[in-house]
């Protein structure tokens, strides 16, 4: 029954793309007390096994990091976009995540990890 499930969220998963996963309900949100580049930095360098597409707006404050899975040629399916943005001061962040399968995905408990350093 496991590997059915995740046959099919792979598959579902196969159809997602920046712009689709956008249209997702958030999973979870959080507050840290890291500022919100020192977030986006390790978030990005968490996710060895996959593709991190970071974009960065230094004048807002914020990033976002599409997490895609492994492609032959190209990126795979996105499976997770976090948003990073600045907390109540220079030194907390507030971080977003939305998945294709909904739920925690493994990314909170890496956000944790990250909020911890």
């Amino acid at each position: 029954m496991k590997k059915l499930l995740s046959v099919a969220l792979v598959g579902l998963a196969a159809c997602t793309t920046p712009e689709s996963i956008k249209d997702r309900p958030v999973d979870w949100t959080a507050d840290y007390t890291v500022s919100w580049e020192t977030m986006a930095n390790c978030l990005q360098s968490e996710f060895p096994s996959s593709i991190v597409s970071p974009r960065y707006n230094q004048r807002n404050k914020t990033a976002a990091l599409t997490i895609s899975a492994q492609g032959i040629i190209a990126p795979g399916p996105v499976v997770a976009e976090y948003q990073v943005s600045q907390g109540e001061s220079d030194d907390r962040s507030r971080v977003s995540q939305k998945s294709w399968a909904g739920g925690t995905f493994p990314g909170r408990k890496i956000a944790d990890r990250c909020g911890a350093s």
